[in-house]
């Protein structure tokens, strides 16, 4: 069951995310969803505390606690592609910037709105991001009709040496 895996890799959960996920999608029984946060809780991830108190409909039966830990997950293969998100949310935090870097490294381009939409994250939130990056030179911008579009500035990284192109993909 998940609940292993969150027990041990609970820290790797953006849980504000979770929240924007659940939201408008009712993803999910409210019910099992506070008492999974309640059980995090327990367990010390305390940031799920927002999810316990934001979810209505506690569970009525306090024995129908399905969730075990059989202590056989592990935490995320730093080779995988699942992972890489993982590692950025190592690397940024818990915060939007790991989706949106996410999401502009896995698409060509894209509107802030349509990035905000498909990562669950506030478009201001989104697009303060985008100017911060396109300030840095870590994206940049191009107008497209009437639409600015982001990209990540993939394009200036020069890695002439092999063995430091295995290091940064690595």
């Amino acid at each position: 069951m998940c609940f292993d895996w969150l027990s041990k890799n609970g820290k790797l959960i953006s849980v504000q995310r979770l929240k924007n996920i659940q939201r408008p999608t009712h993803l999910g029984d409210e019910g099992w969803l506070r008492e999974l946060a309640e059980l995090m809780i327990e367990r010390k991830f305390v940031s799920w505390k927002s999810i316990a108190n934001s979810v209505s409909d506690p569970l009525t039966v306090k024995e129908s606690r399905q969730f075990s830990v059989r202590s056989m997950s592990q935490k995320p293969l730093s080779i995988s592609a699942e992972s890489f998100i993982f590692k950025l949310r190592n690397f940024f935090g818990m915060t939007a910037r790991a989706e949106v870097f996410h999401w502009l490294l896995t698409h060509e381009s894209g509107h802030a709105s349509a990035i905000a939409r498909d990562t669950f994250w506030l478009p201001k939130t989104v697009q303060n991001i985008l100017n911060e990056w396109e300030n840095a030179g870590i994206c940049r911008y191009f107008i497209c009709g009437a639409e600015t579009l982001f990209q990540a500035n993939v394009q200036d990284i020069d890695l002439e040496d092999e063995a430091e192109k295995r290091r940064f993909v690595k």
